[in-house]
């Protein structure tokens, strides 16, 4: 590109402006995902373990942005937002899986019958 040509952004919208007075809706957010979170699991420490999983997506998604040397684009942004509803999903998916009752009688009920079908499958007919 020419020297002469020079590019300077003006937000004539003024939306920059509107997002500047927002300083308290993060928190907010987490507040209130933590109390739906809390409500669905009748807990205070589940939501916390659910939420504690969220930092982590979002610093390794950066380091892997350093790492391959790519810019923080929309594109990135984007990415990286989907992954801390992919972690949050997987979080919640495991506190269900691990305090239904069903599942831990399944894992019993899968250990009684395990020595039962290995006896029964030496066996020929």
């Amino acid at each position: 590109m020419p020297a002469a040509i020079q590019g300077l952004f003006r937000d004539r919208s003024g939306v920059s402006g509107f997002a500047g007075q927002r300083t308290g809706a993060h928190p907010r957010r987490l507040i209130a995902v933590y109390i739906v979170l809390g409500v669905l699991y009748e807990s205070y420490i589940h939501p916390i373990t659910i939420l504690s999983t969220l930092p982590s997506a979002g610093v390794g998604a950066m380091l892997a942005l350093l790492v391959t040397g790519t810019d923080l684009s929309v594109i990135a942004l984007i990415g990286i937002i989907l992954l801390i509803g992919i972690v949050k999903k997987n979080a919640i998916m495991m506190i269900d899986f691990a305090w239904r009752p069903s599942a831990r009688k399944a894992r019993r009920r899968a250990r009684r019958s395990m020595k039962p079908a290995c006896c029964a499958s030496g066996r020929s007919p």
